[in-house]
This record gives C-alpha cells, structure tokens and sequence, in this order.
C-alpha cells in the first residue's frame, strides 16, 4: 500500500511517499481503506520535533516510533476480524488512532472496540475525517473535565480552530451561554455555528466581562488563566489543551455521532487536499490560521 512517511524530523519536505505492507489483522480488529485524514497541529509538531518533549516520545536524533502520520481517518471497512461483532464488510466509519498516528496510508487496522464508529448518514465521508480528535477533545475538557451545564457561561478562546468550532457547538447543544474569541476575519464563522457572543482579540477595544463565566476554555493553547482570571467567577474553572491531553473515549465518540445525526454539530472545513500535496497541506496548518479542519483525500489521490 501507499503511504506517506518521514525519517528525519525538519520541514515538510521530509514528508516523502513510500511503499509498505497492507497491516494485516487480528480476531478484533477491522482493516479500514482510508478514504480521507486530517492535518493538525499534533501532525506537524511531531514531524519537527516542536516541542522538543516529541523527540523523547518518538525518538531523540531520528523519528523512531511514528513514521507515518495522522490519527484520526474516514473510510470503508473492507477486512473483518474473527470475532468482530460491530461492524460488517462494507460499514463506513469514522475513528482515530491516538498516538499511534498512521493515517496517511491507504490501509489502517484499528481493534473494533478502540476509538471507531460508523460514519452517520448525511455526513460526507471527507468531513468525517475531521471529527473524531477535535470533537473528543472538546467533549472532554468541556464536559468530561469541565462539567460544564445548562445555563452556564462558558468563553471559548480559539473558537475558530478545529477544537474550538466544535465546542461552540457542544456548549450550545447542551443549553450553555457561549462567547468565543477568534480574529475578526473569522468572527462570522463562529457566529454562524452558534456563538452568542463573539470577540475579537485584534479589535483595539477588547476586553472581558468582569466575573461573568463559569467556564473558560483555551481551544488552542494561547492564553493563561491569569490573563482571563478578571472574567471568571469566584469557583469558575479555567481549561487549556496546553496543560493536558484529551483522553481517548469511545463513549464521547458515540456521543459525537448521535450530535451528528441530530443535526446538533457539523464539522467546519476549511481546505481539502489530494494527499498527494502533503506539504502544501503541512505548510498551510503550520501558520496557525486554519479554521476549522484541514482534510486530506487519500483514496485515489496518491
């Protein structure tokens, strides 16, 4: 099979396609044909070694681990387990692959149990490669870690991103009070998926209410809690995915499926590529002005 890899850490110009053995299967397993992946910023980090805690994850002087990466995928099942229940030949899905990355392959063996589900209907198969780890991410720091509840003010720093498009939209579907923060470029983008408020942290007049959330949650690593700390109430509690890993949980992925098929949350897209121009994909996302997803097509666009 196809599959784009790196072997050295630097630009993305090291990314270069080779070729490898389709991964054979286990009893629980499921052998996926790759339809699309995603580029994130855990993508291009780990292949420049940024920040330097990835060399100790993957390999001091060289990639070791990972060579191949992406980690999560949309795609159609076309190899089954002996003892998988959960899905048949056929089966459109959804899934990622945590830290294990190894999506930008024509194949993918994932066990039936681990992070996959079935892609609902009315979602395209290339928007579905963009949900799983920013949605997870965002159930897990604004639920599962945050708790956060109907009627509750929640502020959204980095609304515009993968994460923070789909917290938007979580916050809202549970009945919270949302106000992201995002540049004014894409200040209708957030509105539009449901914000209550939007501010624009490049307007010369921003400022926070004083003690007004529960809630506030940094989507892309950017702010402290001492720079919101004037906004937030006495026991409000502050998040960042700087400071902590979303866990993989497959009942949040069910839970993301069931907001898909109710219409509650969509994934945002913002530029879709053959995955044939992998690095014009990695050189864009690395600026840090996505919005939304970045999709990679994989089936038929080595």
């Amino acid at each position: 099979m196809k599959v784009i890899e790196y072997n050295e850490y630097g630009p993305a110009h090291v990314l270069k396609q080779s070729q490898k053995e389709v991964p054979l299967i286990g009893n629980s397993d499921i052998l996926i044909r790759v339809h699309a992946s995603s580029v994130s910023a855990a993508d291009w980090r780990m292949r420049k070694a940024d920040p330097f805690l990835a060399r100790l994850f993957n390999g001091i002087l060289k990639p070791r681990k990972v060579n191949i990466l992406g980690f999560e995928l949309s795609g159609v099942v076309v190899q089954l387990g002996k003892a998988v229940t959960r899905f048949k030949i056929g089966d459109e899905v959804m899934a990622t692959t945590g830290f294990k990355f190894g999506t930008y392959a024509e194949y993918v063996a994932i066990n039936e149990n681990s992070m996959v589900v079935k892609k609902p209907e009315g979602i395209q198969l290339s928007d579905a490669a963009g949900v799983p780890v920013g949605a997870n991410t965002a159930v897990h720091f604004l639920l599962n870690k945050g708790k956060l509840t109907r009627n509750q003010k929640v502020l959204i720093y980095g609304a515009s991103g993968s994460v923070g498009t789909y917290a938007v939209q979580i916050a809202k579907s549970i009945g919270a009070e949302v106000t992201g923060i995002c540049s004014k470029h894409n200040s209708e983008l957030v509105t539009s998926i449901g914000a209550d408020r939007v501010l624009n942290y490049d307007d010369p007049n921003f400022k926070l209410p004083d003690n007004y959330f529960d809630l506030v949650f940094d989507a892309v690593g950017k702010t402290s809690k001492y720079k919101v700390s004037q906004s937030m109430k006495s026991k409000a509690k502050f998040l960042s995915v700087r400071k902590g890993t979303a866990t993989m949980n497959r009942k949040n992925l069910e839970m993301i499926q069931t907001l898909l098929e109710n219409k509650s949350l969509k994934p945002v897209i913002d530029k879709i590529f053959p995955i044939r121009e992998v690095i014009c994909a990695h050189k864009y996302v690395e600026q840090q002005h996505k919005k939304g997803n970045v999709i990679l097509l994989v089936d038929g666009h080595f």
